[in-house]
C-alpha cells in the first residue's frame, strides 16, 4: 500500500474493517432473526390455527352430530337441544372451514383438502334429515339412521381431517428443522466471519503497528524524551538506530542532533574568532588612543611654539615698520645730500622690500597657526 497513507487513515481503515464485520454479523443476524420470526409467525398462523380449527371441524361432526344424534336416541336430550346442537355445529364448521381454507396451504395438504370436501358434503347431507326425525321425536329411527347412514359417512370424513392434522405436525416440525439447520448455519458463518474479522483485523493491526514502530524508530515515549533533550539543549543523547534506518523519526532526529552539534560547533569557533578580533581590535583602539595623545601633545607643542614664533615675528614685524619709518626720515633727510646718499637710498629700499616679505611670513605663518 501506499507509504504515505495517514496515520488517521490507517486507524480509520482497521474501524472500517471491523465496522464492516460487525454489520455483517449483525446484519447476519437479523436476516435470521427475521427468518425464524416469518417460521414461527407461519408455524401459528398456518399449523398452530389450523389445527385447532381442523379440530375443532372434527370436534364438531364427532360430537355435535353424532353425539348428538347417540343422545338423543338414548333419551338424553330433548328434539330442541338436539336440533340447537345440530345447528351450532353447522355454523361453526363453516366459519371454521372458510378460515382454515385461507391460511397457506402446502401441496400435500392442498390433496388432503381437495379429498376432504366432498367427504364433508356428504356428512352435511345427512343432517337435514336427521334434523327431520329429531323434530319428529323417531328415536329409534335416529338411531338406525346413525349407525346405518352417518356411521359410514363420518368415518372417513375423519380419517381425512386425521390426516390433516397429523400433516400441520408434520409441517411444523420440518420449519422447526430447517429453522434449526438455519439457524446452525448461522451460527458457523457469524464463527467463521468472526474469525476472519480476527484475522484481517490483526493483519491490518500488526501491519499498523509495524508501519507506526517502523516510522518512529522507537517508542513513542522514548522519541518524545529524546524530543524534550534536544529542545532544552542537551545534545549529548546517545540515539541508537537500526541499521538501515534511514526514514524513521529517530533516524530524522539522529541526523538533526548531529546538525546541531556541528552547527554549535561551527558558532563556538565563530564565537571564539570574535573574542579574538575583539580583542585585537580593543588592542588596536588602545594604540590608537596612545598615538592620538602622543599627537595631541605634539600639537599643542607646536601650538605653542608657533605662537611664540608668530610672537617673535610680531616684534620683528614692529622693529621692520620703525625701520621703515627711519629709512623713509633718513631718505627725506638726505636726498639734499644729492648722489653720495642715492646708495643709502637704494639700500633702505632693500630693506623696506624685506620687510614686506617678512610681513607676508608672518601673515602666512598666522593662518597656519589658526588653522592648528
Amino acid at each position: 500500500m501506499n507509504r504515505t497513507l495517514r496515520i488517521r487513515t490507517q486507524l480509520a481503515l482497521l474501524c472500517a474493517v471491523f465496522i464492516v464485520m460487525l454489520a455483517s454479523l449483525g446484519g447476519l443476524g437479523l436476516w435470521r432473526a427475521k427468518l425464524n420470526s416469518d417460521a414461527m409467525q407461519s408455524m401459528y398462523v398456518d399449523r398452530v390455527v389450523p389445527l385447532q380449527q381442523l379440530k375443532t371441524i372434527s370436534d364438531m361432526y364427532a360430537v355435535n352430530m353424532v353425539d348428538t344424534a347417540h343422545k338423543f336416541a338414548d333419551g338424553a336430550m330433548t328434539p330442541v337441544q338436539a336440533t340447537d346442537a345440530l345447528q351450532q355445529a353447522r355454523q361453526s364448521i363453516d366459519k371454521e372451514w372458510s378460515a382454515y381454507l385461507a391460511t397457506y396451504l402446502v401441496p400435500e395438504e392442498v390433496k388432503l383438502a381437495d379429498r376432504l370436501k366432498p367427504l364433508m358434503a356428504a356428512a352435511d347431507a345427512t343432517v337435514p334429515r336427521l334434523m327431520e326425525m329429531i323434530r319428529a321425536d323417531d328415536r329409534a329411527g335416529v338411531a338406525a339412521f346413525r349407525a346405518q347412514t352417518m356411521y359410514p359417512v363420518f368415518d372417513p370424513m375423519q380419517g381425512v381431517i386425521g390426516d390433516l392434522i397429523a400433516l400441520q405436525l408434520d409441517v411444523s416440525r420440518q420449519m422447526f428443522e430447517n429453522s434449526q439447520a438455519g439457524v446452525q448455519t448461522l451460527v458457523w458463518i457469524m464463527v467463521a466471519a468472526t474469525l476472519a474479522s480476527a484475522l484481517v483485523g490483526g493483519a491490518i493491526s500488526a501491519w499498523i503497528i509495524w508501519r507506526l514502530t517502523h516510522q518512529l524508530g522507537a517508542e513513542p515515549h522514548e522519541v518524545r524524551a529524546l524530543a524534550d533533550a534536544i529542545a532544552s539543549g542537551d545534545l549529548t543523547q546517545r540515539i541508537m538506530v537500526p541499521s538501515g534506518d534511514g526514514s524513521s523519526v529517530m533516524a530524522a532526529m539522529k541526523r538533526m542532533n548531529e546538525h546541531l552539534v556541528s552547527v554549535v560547533a561551527g558558532v563556538r569557533q565563530n564565537a571564539d574568532s570574535v573574542s579574538n578580533a575583539s580583542r585585537e581590535i580593543a588592542q588596536g583602539n588602545h594604540d590608537l588612543s596612545q598615538r592620538s595623545e602622543e599627537q595631541a601633545s605634539a600639537l599643542e607643542q607646536t601650538a605653542a611654539s608657533m605662537e611664540q614664533m608668530t610672537a617673535n615675528v610680531g616684534s620683528n614685524t614692529e622693529h621692520a615698520v620703525q625701520a621703515s619709518h627711519l629709512a623713509r626720515s633718513a631718505a627725506q633727510g638726505v636726498q639734499k645730500g644729492g648722489e653720495s646718499v642715492g646708495q643709502v637710498l637704494e639700500s633702505m629700499r632693500s630693506i623696506d622690500a624685506a620687510s614686506n616679505r617678512i610681513m607676508e611670513i608672518v601673515s602666512m605663518i598666522d593662518g597656519i597657526a589658526f588653522q592648528t
